[in-house]
């Protein structure tokens, strides 16, 4: 799995909980406004990515899919830019384990920042940077079988 050059930012990642490779239940979790989840243009793919880096930019030429998967998850209009710096060598991401709950900040719908909570029930893949979650900082997650993660509805599985 490789994090693409586009991508639309969904919310704010408060945790990921994740059954390993082991077996074991792992809870990942950031601080606040520390990582962000983004969704790719097909929406099949969610990143969760520091933040740390960020900046503001006008928004880049293309785009069309990134803008409308933000504007279907959030209600709002999709105006605005940011751009981040992850290292090349934090991009490609491998297999670490199953996507068991993940719980993020957003503020879709209704302009208020929300505590939202989703359990997946089917099989969605969690891929890192690293090949334990210790000093791991790049995430992402896949449906096993390819379908959408994110609708109107918001996190879908």
């Amino acid at each position: 799995m490789k994090v693409p050059q586009k991508t639309a930012f969904l919310a704010y990642a408060e945790s990921l909980m994740v059954t390993d490779a082991d077996g074991e239940v792992v809870r990942l979790s950031w601080g606040h406004d520390e990582a962000g989840l983004f969704v790719n243009g097909a929406q099949t793919n969610l990143f969760i990515l520091p933040l740390k880096s960020r900046r503001k930019i006008a928004p880049p030429r293309g785009g069309k899919a990134q803008k409308k998967a933000f504007e279907s998850f959030s209600g709002w209009e999709s105006n605005d830019a940011i751009e981040l710096s992850i290292p090349d060598n934090r991009t490609k991401l491998a297999v670490f384990g199953w996507a068991v709950e993940i719980r993020y900040r957003s503020d879709k719908w209704t302009g208020k920042k929300v505590l939202y909570s989703h359990e997946y029930r089917s099989p969605v893949g969690v891929y890192s940077d690293r090949p334990t979650a210790r000093g791991s900082r790049v995430w992402g997650l896949r449906a096993k079988s390819g379908a959408r993660l994110v609708s109107e509805r918001g996190l879908i599985r």
